[in-house]
């Protein structure tokens, strides 16, 4: 069970250290804060404050999570990134063949170089019924509002942040950056703003998969 900042750490941590969990079951139990009044009113982060940095869960292609995390409709508010350099950032950085379900990311900033997303930077398995409300930056590719790379399934999921690419990026997505093929995207809805170099999406920067049943409004989209 996953009910505080110190077990969710603790998760990342052991990750980072090359357990991948694969087959291992997670439930949270409560809403966790990283960080307080990480971003001011109209979204931005706060520069008067001092937070805490998250490691992601899931730093590598080989440091990779590849559980089963549900949370329980539960959010985790206050992850601060801030790594312009480094790729595999989000509440996950990189996920194998597991699932994400039932979790929000809220008053969050997260900021990287490729394989940026609210929830997950890259993803190989399966999200569902997650959102993010949080900024989204990334420098380089596959930036998206849930997850920045998926070649799996996302469903039921929804994003309603500043979605940014860098001036030379390329695959920026409201809920995913680049949808791999044999990909299947359904039921998302996305009303954030997106902004990139090129292949930019109100859903999916770029899309080799199937988009089904999903949904934009109050949106903007931005390419160079």
């Amino acid at each position: 069970l996953v009910s505080t900042a110190t077990d969710l750490a603790q998760l990342s941590a052991n990750v980072a250290k090359g357990t991948t969990y694969s087959g291992t079951y997670f439930e949270m139990t409560a809403n966790i804060t990283l960080n307080e009044n990480l971003l001011t009113a109209d979204g931005e982060l706060n520069i008067s404050g001092t937070f805490y940095p998250w490691t992601p869960i899931g730093v590598s292609d080989t440091l990779h999570f590849a559980g089963n995390f549900d949370g329980n409709d539960y959010t985790v508010g206050g992850i601060y990134i801030d790594k312009e350099t480094s790729s595999y950032q989000g509440l996950f950085g990189n996920v194998g063949n597991g699932t994400i379900k039932n979790i929000g990311v809220v008053d969050s900033y997260i900021k990287g170089s490729s394989f940026v997303g609210g929830v997950i930077g890259k993803c190989l398995g399966t999200v569902t019924d997650c959102f993010n409300s949080g900024n989204v930056n990334g420098t380089k590719d596959y930036v998206g509002g849930v997850a920045g790379y998926i070649s799996g399934t996302i469903m039921n999921c929804s994003s309603s942040v500043s979605v940014s690419g860098g001036n030379a990026s390329l695959y920026s997505g409201g809920i995913v950056g680049y949808a791999a093929a044999s990909t299947t995207v359904s039921d998302c809805f996305n009303s954030s703003s997106i902004s990139g170099n090129s292949e930019v999406g109100s859903i999916a920067g770029h899309n080799e998969g199937t988009v089904m049943n999903c949904n934009a409004t109050d949106f903007t989209v931005t390419a160079n």
